[in-house]
């Protein structure tokens, strides 16, 4: 996020130079997202700028955007709240895509090269080159959920932690998991539950639409 931490991505990605470590960067996402927009802009707004050839999805950004200084206070303010994290003024200071994330490590640590490494998920995965010319053990990832459409690699469920499955991080239907097995349900009845979330797993997001989950931090939804 920039102007809370972004000042540590190549920190985190010189890890996988000596350790085989998988680092993963995941692009700011309206997760609980606010109805307060100080600009006048909406989330669907924002989603149609993101999209935009040169502005957010450039290999190459030039110029980092400028950093929002009062972002840390921001958060905890509406942590304090229990508002939503961001509106979508504030997510368009915070935002950073993962073309500057890869920028920002490439410019300290060297090359990120496509790694041969099946991820079974909406991240692509890259490797860099040690010192001593070797291939470094550990992979850097990035999940572009905003600037790059990841939702046809998505193989995910989310269970969250009072027991409703979720088929979409990014929508907000859900199934009762608890309440059956609370009640003794059998193995089968369990698996019926999980199969109809599958086959109701949205196609995609609908962010372009300014559709997103709302009432749910992702400490409540889960992995």
């Amino acid at each position: 996020m920039r102007g809370y931490n972004e000042d540590e991505i190549a920190d985190f990605a010189r890890l996988t130079l000596d350790t085989p470590l998988h680092i993963r960067f995941i692009e700011l996402m309206p997760i609980n997202w606010s109805s307060g927009d100080d600009s006048g802009v909406g989330m669907a707004d924002f989603f149609a700028l993101s999209a935009m050839p040169g502005y957010l999805q450039n290999e190459k950004i030039a110029v980092y955007a400028r950093a929002d200084k009062n972002l840390t206070q921001v958060l905890k303010e509406r942590s304090n709240e229990g508002q939503g994290m961001l509106d979508s003024a504030q997510m368009r200071r915070a935002f950073v895509p993962a073309s500057e994330m890869r920028l920002r490590i490439e410019e300290e640590l060297g090359e990120l090269t496509p790694a041969d490494l099946q991820t079974n998920g909406p991240a692509s995965a890259f490797r860099l080159t040690r010192p001593d010319g070797l291939p470094a053990p550990g992979t850097v990832g990035f999940i572009s959920q905003i600037t790059k459409d990841v939702c046809r690699n998505c193989n995910r469920l989310r269970l969250t932690s009072d027991g409703q499955l979720r088929p979409c991080l990014m929508a907000d239907g859900e199934a009762d998991l608890r309440t059956p097995l609370r009640s003794g349900a059998s193995d089968e009845e369990i698996a019926e539950i999980f199969r109809s979330v599958v086959v109701h797993k949205p196609f995609e997001h609908r962010l372009e639409d300014g559709i997103a989950p709302t009432g749910r931090n992702m400490s409540q939804l889960g992995g």
